[in-house]
């Protein structure tokens, strides 16, 4: 073979140690392992990098960047130090090098069968370097071994491979000899040119043209058969169509390429009310009232136009403030479940009369409401009364259900209505509430304002069950207070243990100790002011809904600085891109 010997470099496999040779015009190009099996991802070292470690190395032992090389030292002794340093550094770079060319050469030469090869120089490097030990001692010697050491291989990258130019070699012939004569740039056939693609990549941007013609090059339809003109052999149509194929429809999925900076994305409405909806089961659109998303390339859910307005920023408050209430109970049972009967909803007894709005009764009598408890449980029984008092007892009222009495009040004062309840256990059912007047008292000889004692009886209630049970409250409930402080559960405890499975999935992955702590004190805070548990929880929920892990799809980045650093992302993420 004649001609000039090409350069080699040889590259050693940092996966599998299979030893191979690249072409020097290569350097700086990225390729990947011949064994089929390996494939790893290897970078040809460029000259240029490897001066440049040998000048890094230098400037690290000398404490001092190389450009500042040329300012004056501070003593003579710095100054001859430093020339002896640059002398070993200067003579290491050379050697390192020559070294390399000469390799190089070695190898050209085992292929070209040249005997003009230079030998290894193992004993001319002892030679060359015995002066500079004698003048500087071991240091040099020291020296010498960090500079080489610090000029190592660097470890292989998994980086996109450089493949053999097929296109150049084999596509653009095909194409110029058996299509460009239909298909070039007077008039072509069908309207397909293929005169003016150079490269795979050329190819790759004209997809729709190439998938066109990729059909009539598998069943050898194009070129046509005519007399006279030569046509492809079966071999070259399957070259050229398993080409075609694999750069239009087939990826490498070993490569790891790098897809850039991925923009921060909030919910969108839609997003956000299904969100809402699957977290805690809410029955409405909590984002009916957000301002519109903004639109880009046709989709409301592209994260460089989805801004956060301090308009919309109000809206999430106010969305998690409605969820909240929505979501976990604080009504009191003894009001949120009352009956009240006055009027004509009370059947008088007796002597009891309707005078407006009150009955009288002005001797033994009574008043009845009927009412249907719900189930078994613990119920809350009032009524407003007043009285006229005379003799030595004071009016009395008695509370009764089913003609049984349960409880029997005092009631003092002098038309001055007051309200009066108690507390029992009912069994679920129709039952008569009673409330009587037993102690009737007439003396017409008794002085002005103390003949006759009455009772007044505004109205009659019943409120409860007031023993809430689980049944009673909404699931969501149920499921975001699971745990409630108790004797032996702190306060701090049961809000940790209901936020936790909570946050893991508002935030779409695990959370640590520390990001729920800092929702305890919202509850702290207003249970310590006299609030209720669940009140303090539903304030936790709205900071969890406002908190950018809900509102935004996070993607942690270890090095958020550095553009070209690479990160994979957590499995939690993915999904969450999913």
């Amino acid at each position: 073979m004649s001609g000039k010997p090409k350069n080699l470099l040889s590259i050693t496999c940092a996966e599998c140690g299979a030893r191979f040779k690249v072409d020097a015009r290569h350097a700086g190009k990225q390729g990947r392992c011949p064994v089929e099996e390996c494939q790893a991802a290897y970078t040809v070292p460029a000259a240029s990098s490897f001066e440049r470690a040998i000048e890094r190395n230098y400037a690290a032992v000398m404490k001092r960047p190389v450009e500042d090389s040329s300012k004056p030292a501070s003593s003579t002794r710095t100054r001859k130090t430093e020339g002896v340093f640059r002398a070993v550094a200067t003579f290491a770079r050379t050697w390192a090098i020559r070294r390399k060319t000469h390799v190089l050469a070695n190898v050209a030469t085992r292929r070209t069968g040249s005997k003009s090869a230079t030998k290894r120089p193992a004993r001319s490097i002892a030679q060359r370097l015995w002066p500079l030990w004698s003048a500087c001692g071991v240091g040099a010697i020291v020296l010498v071994g960090v500079v080489m050491w610090g000029t190592g291989a660097v470890e292989p990258q998994r980086v996109e491979a450089a493949k053999p130019d097929t296109y150049q070699t084999q596509i653009a012939p095909f194409i110029k000899k058996h299509c460009v004569e239909c298909h070039g740039a007077d008039e072509p056939e069908g309207g397909i040119a293929l005169h003016n693609f150079d490269s795979e990549q050329s190819v790759q941007k004209a997809r729709k043209v190439w998938e066109k013609v990729l059909p009539m090059l598998q069943i050898e339809a194009m070129p046509p058969v005519e007399d006279g003109r030569e046509r492809p052999t079966h071999d070259e149509f399957l070259s050229v169509a398993s080409w075609l194929e694999d750069k239009l429809f087939n990826i490498d999925c070993k490569l790891e390429r790098d897809p850039g900076r991925v923009t921060v994305r909030r919910l969108n409405k839609t997003e956000y009310n299904n969100t809402v909806r699957d977290l805690l089961g809410v029955d409405f659109e909590p984002a009916k009232d957000f301002p519109s998303d903004d639109v880009g390339y046709g989709f409301d859910n592209i994260g460089d136009v989805l801004s956060v307005s301090p308009l919309l920023m109000e809206k999430y408050l106010d969305a998690a403030e409605k969820i909240s209430e929505k979501v976990i109970s604080t009504a009191d049972p003894a009001k949120s479940r009352k009956v009240r009967f006055a009027g004509k909803q009370l059947k008088p007894g007796g002597s009891a009369e309707d005078q407006g709005e009150f009955f009288g009764i002005n001797s033994v009598g009574h008043v009845v409401a009927e009412h249907k408890f719900p189930r078994d449980g613990e119920y809350l029984l009032r009524g407003r009364a007043a009285a006229d008092q005379a003799g030595n007892e004071v009016a009395k009222m008695v509370f009764s259900i089913d003609d049984k009495p349960v409880h029997t009040f005092e009631v003092k004062g002098r038309r001055e209505p007051d309200e009066y309840e108690f507390k029992l256990r009912m069994a679920a059912g129709n039952h008569k509430f009673t409330a009587a007047f037993p102690n009737d008292f007439y003396d017409p000889n008794a002085k002005r304002g103390g003949k006759d004692r009455n009772l007044y009886i505004s109205w009659l209630e019943v409120a409860g069950p007031l023993d809430v049970r689980e049944d009673d409250l909404p699931e969501s409930h149920r499921k975001l207070l699971a745990a409630m402080p108790t004797a032996t559960r702190p306060l701090a405890d049961a809000v940790r243990e209901n936020l936790r499975p909570l946050m893991r999935r508002a935030f779409r992955r695990p959370v640590n100790d520390e990001e729920i702590n800092r929702f305890v004190p919202l509850v702290e805070s207003a249970v310590s002011q006299g609030e209720t548990f669940e009140r303090g929880m539903q304030f936790a929920l709205q900071g969890v809904l406002c908190s950018p892990n809900f509102l935004v799809r996070v993607e942690a980045d270890a090095n958020p600085n550095d553009p070209k650093a690479r990160h994979e992302i957590s499995p939690f993420e993915l999904a969450t891109r999913l």
